[in-house]
């Protein structure tokens, strides 16, 4: 126990030193603010407990093709179905759709909402409660024409009244009653809705196979556990590829437990990052714990004393942990300050690893956490200081350094190494992660996103239900954007980038195309390749002569050709899509998203192609002018006002904006940064540490260097032989550190593009970087000891 004394004399010693105080308390506010902060984001995205009752209970349903890739894929609503009717394993299950947008054209501008559908037993199965009104009925997924507002929605944009509920509002054109509000802490995977609209399944949706869209949701029965769920799905899966091999085989059910399925893929990045400021607590722990030894060598003669008069070993350690504790206590406090300050300056993580609903602050989880780091913090940086207590049973002689002899100093110059290799590493992995973000940033897309402005509409079914009328109206809204100044070429698609498309399954006349094979498919409005300059690189593009009646054709991209064809030639073939055969007339350049990969994808004229009605109605535009995005941007609100003034227009921003905040690109900027400011801090502390030990080497050998000086020696010599030793250190540190990097870069090959995990140049970069800093930080003791009066140094102690 500390006593009342051990903390009056601590409070004292702090009062009497008060630079190394200062210099303790701020390097430990340091590391523990920079993991503070770090750990707030980890707990939200990934340990925040799931705001549902049981939650590990309720896992989320999802297809896998494991020779495809260990990612997780939708289910058809065939296929979930039989797993509905099948059902041995929980008490509840349902099916939703991410994703997806929706209008509103009530309480304000009209705005674009993002959507979820949920079938009957997604809301149940979760738990949830509405905090106003109520949540869907057995009737209202039969008649339909029913929401649920998020609790941000409803916030924002009805000022929380509860008198919402009830209310009809004009929701994609029709009329849609609000039933109830859901919960502020509200998640559900596949995004972060604004409102809920029931999902009710068609008997044609019993054998479609084709269209994989469905995620699931369940609650495990009590009683079984997850394993036998897995193996219960498994025999389904089995069951469903013997009778419909041309779809399914191959086709695997996977469970996922609904708390590891928000995270899955901040995970390794997450964990990545917070391993990084981890290793920077552990230097600042280092570096307190060698300012703690030189300070315990300085006050050897008063401990010495007090162990000879009687002091116990454990009386000197407690002393010396009390000391540390203080200290500590001190750095963890303003540490919870620092933190509070990086979480405001550091990039948001909602939108990256967060859903927009959920933020980080510094609540009771995080100040229990602080609470723990500054507890090891003291414990790991007094434990050496307090070793080397227990040893001192003697008073020390006069004699300056008196056990300050070969054994410290190794122990010291070990400390650094280990310094110096954690600065190796996280350098390294900042590093690989900088040139992976840069590779992003040089990525050829396939197109030109410069002076492109692009927007989304989605028409209203109750005025736009039929084809034709979504047909005339995109053909008006294309002639009125042509006629615009400035504007040079218009087109539209299904998706642009950086969404992805839908897909199916090709067939090519004449030729058997594996089951296995999907490519993605596009419906186009001529003029979109010329907006984004993307290359013709065969045949001829879509024109405004692909129209209904007309002969029906289709381009492949490059991926495309090579997926379906192989190496053969695409033009003059015929494809087979959604029963149809159409003739591929061309080949165009591959587009790609930011950090991503060129897929397959085949494009389907507009005007002439037969999808599901919904399908057609939602249509996102490129306009490439010869004036900024931001001048015409008015000039198209105004041309869409002009045919339909309640239709309201998303996100209509350049297209480098809406590219700038692709998620490979987000994610790489933001694991970058962050760990090059850890990288910074732990070359910072790497820096420090160094420069401690030489100076306190320079100060033990004051003696020896006047003796060598007094001897003849060069001032040159004598910075060389400084050097040597720190450079010894620093040389230690970068092999240590170079071990440890191999099992760094095995954790960041996932999050890397365009640069290999074992990037020779980054390597000896960083190494030329960490060997400057020591050299820097080695020349300013040396260059002291080298200056220093033979006659002062000889009469030293």
């Amino acid at each position: 126990m500390i006593g009342q004394q051990d903390l009056s004399y601590s409070l004292r010693l702090a009062v009497r030193s008060p630079l190394f105080t200062l210099v303790v308390v701020l390097t430990l506010a340091l590391g523990i603010g920079a993991t503070t902060s770090i750990f707030t984001v980890v707990d939200a995205a990934l340990l925040r407990p799931v705001p549902y009752p049981d939650p590990e209970r309720i896992v989320v349903v999802l297809g896998a093709r494991p020779e495809r890739g260990p990612e997780r894929i939708s289910l058809a609503p065939a296929d979930f179905l039989a797993l509905r009717a099948y059902n041995r394993s929980f008490s509840q299950l349902g099916a939703f759709v991410p994703g997806g947008s929706v209008d509103l054209v009530e309480g304000g501008e009209p705005v674009q909402l993002q959507r979820h559908l949920v079938s009957a037993g997604v809301l149940e199965a979760l738990g949830v409660h509405a905090v106003a009104g109520r949540l869907f009925q057995a009737d209202d997924y039969r008649q339909g024409h029913a929401a649920i507002l998020s609790h941000r929605l409803w916030r924002n944009r009805f000022a929380g009244d509860a008198r919402v509920v009830g209310r009809e509002l004009l929701l994609g054109g029709e009329r849609t009653r609000v039933l109830g509000v859901l919960p502020a802490d509200f998640r559900i995977p596949g995004g972060d809705p604004d409102v809920i609209l029931p999902l009710t399944f068609k008997p044609a949706d019993s054998t479609d196979r084709s269209s994989a869209y469905l995620g699931g949701i369940g609650r495990l029965r009590r009683g079984v556990s997850l394993a036998q769920a897995r193996a219960d799905l498994g025999n389904l899966a089995h069951d469903l590829a013997q009778r419909f091999p041309a779809t399914n085989r191959g086709l695997e059910m996977s469970l996922v437990p609904l708390p590891e399925s928000f995270g899955m893929q901040a995970r390794t990045a997450l964990w990545a990052i917070f391993g990084a400021v981890a290793f920077v607590l552990l230097m600042t722990c280092v570096n307190v714990s060698n300012l703690h030894l030189m300070r315990s060598l300085a006050r050897e003669h008063e401990l010495g004393i007090r162990a000879a008069l009687g002091a116990t070993t454990s009386r000197l350690v407690r002393q010396l942990l009390t000391e540390n504790l203080l200290l500590a206590l001190a750095g963890g406090a303003l540490g919870l300050l620092l933190a509070r300050l990086a979480l405001r300056l550091m990039p948001d993580p909602r939108g990256v690893y967060l859903p927009s609903s959920l933020g980080v602050g510094l609540g009771a989880r995080a100040f229990g956490f602080t609470v723990l780091v500054t507890l090891a913090s003291a414990v790991i940086s007094g434990l050496l200081p307090a070793w080397r207590a227990s040893s001192l049973r003697r008073p020390i002689s006069g004699e300056r350094g008196g056990t300050a002899g070969p054994r410290h100093e190794r122990l010291q110059r070990g400390l650094v190494a280990l310094e110096m290799g954690v600065a190796f590493m996280l350098l390294l992995g900042s590093g690989l992660l900088i040139r992976s973000f840069v590779a992003i940033l040089d990525q050829d897309l396939g197109f030109d996103p410069g002076q492109v402005l692009t927007f989304d509409v989605s028409l209203p079914a109750s005025r736009y239900g039929e084809p034709q009328s979504s047909q005339q109206f995109y053909r008006d809204l294309v002639r009125k954007l042509e006629d615009l100044p400035q504007v040079e070429a218009v087109g539209a698609a299904k998706e642009i980038p950086p969404e992805e498309p839908w897909t199916f399954h090709p067939g090519i006349e004449g030729e058997e195309v594996p089951k296995s094979v999907s490519v993605g498919w596009q419906l186009i409005i001529p003029g979109y390749f010329e907006a984004l300059r993307t290359t013709l690189l065969a045949g001829q593009p879509l024109t405004d002569r692909d129209r209904s009646g007309s002969r029906r054709v289709a381009l492949l991209n490059q991926r495309a050709v090579r997926t379906i064809l192989g190496s053969g030639a695409a033009v003059g073939r015929r494809l087979r899509f959604n029963g149809e055969y159409f003739d591929v007339v061309g080949v165009v350049e591959d587009q790609r998203d930011p950090g991503g990969e060129a897929v397959p994808v085949v494009y389907f004229a507009y005007f002439q192609t037969r999808v599901p009605a919904d399908l057609m109605r939602s249509m996102s535009f490129v306009v490439r002018s010869r004036a900024s995005p931001r001048v015409v941007a008015g000039l198209v609100r105004s041309a869409v006002r002009s045919l339909d003034r309640s239709l309201p227009i998303s996100r209509l921003t350049s297209m480098e904006e809406r590219l700038s905040m692709a998620a490979p690109l987000v994610r790489s900027r933001f694991n970058a940064l962050l760990m090059a400011v850890f990288a910074g801090l732990a070359l910072l502390l790497a820096a420090v540490g160094i420069y401690g030990v030489i100076s306190y080497s320079v100060r033990q050998r004051t003696r020896e260097i006047g003796v060598r000086m007094a001897l003849g020696a060069r001032r040159a010599d004598l910075v060389s032989m400084v050097l040597r030793r720190g450079l010894a250190v620093a040389l230690l540190g970068v092999g240590c550190g170079a071990l440890g990097s191999a099992a760094l870069a095995r954790v960041l090959a996932s999050l890397l593009f365009g640069t290999g995990s074992a990037d020779p140049l980054t390597f000896v970069a960083i190494s030329i970087i960490l060997f400057a800093v020591a050299a820097l930080a080695c020349y300013v003791p040396a260059r002291r000891a080298s200056r220093l009066d033979p006659a002062v140094a000889l009469r030293a102690q």
